[in-house]
């Protein structure tokens, strides 16, 4: 039992817990990018690679979909944090926006990523998901054009 004279954990004491929970915090955060870094890409390159089976024209359609959809929502969803709002619900808003990207960021750690997991779903990609990984850029080029065009149009359409 804490000592009350002294204040506990919540007293004196309170610099020492809050160091041992951010540090505690940290070393989670470090195994879970660890364990992140080698499974998800392939987790990913095997989970396309199932779907599209070595076809091109389906592995062509599958990247340009997910690339155009989950660059346009996530950058729709981000556009309403410049809303009048707590900077918690920006936060929250941003959170939903980079949760919903995450196919597209599990495509980019397997193109981008230096680790055996991203080789590996590299692999996989390049036998089973042929053009998935190209078309996923394409299409995300052409959301991200497509959403500035919007937004221009919407303010020029605002000044009108």
């Amino acid at each position: 039992m804490a000592d009350e004279s002294r204040g506990g954990l919540y007293g004196d004491d309170s610099w020492k817990f809050r160091l041992a929970l951010f540090l505690g915090l940290v070393a989670l955060m470090c195994i879970g990018y660890a364990v992140a870094v080698a499974l998800v890409p392939r987790w990913w390159g095997q989970f396309m690679g199932n779907r599209i089976d070595g076809r091109m024209s389906v592995g062509t359609a599958y990247g340009l979909t997910i690339g155009f959809l989950f660059t346009l929502i996530p950058l729709a969803i981000a556009r309403q944090a410049f809303r009048k709002m707590s900077w918690s619900m920006r936060g929250a808003v941003l959170a939903l926006a980079a949760l919903v990207s995450l196919p597209n960021l599990m495509t980019l750690g397997i193109v981008m990523g230096q680790g055996n997991g991203a080789h590996a779903g590299e692999r996989i990609l390049d036998v089973d998901g042929p053009g998935f990984r190209a078309a996923s850029a394409f299409g995300a080029i052409g959301a991200a054009v497509a959403f500035v065009a919007g937004v221009g149009f919407a303010i020029w359409r605002s000044r009108e």
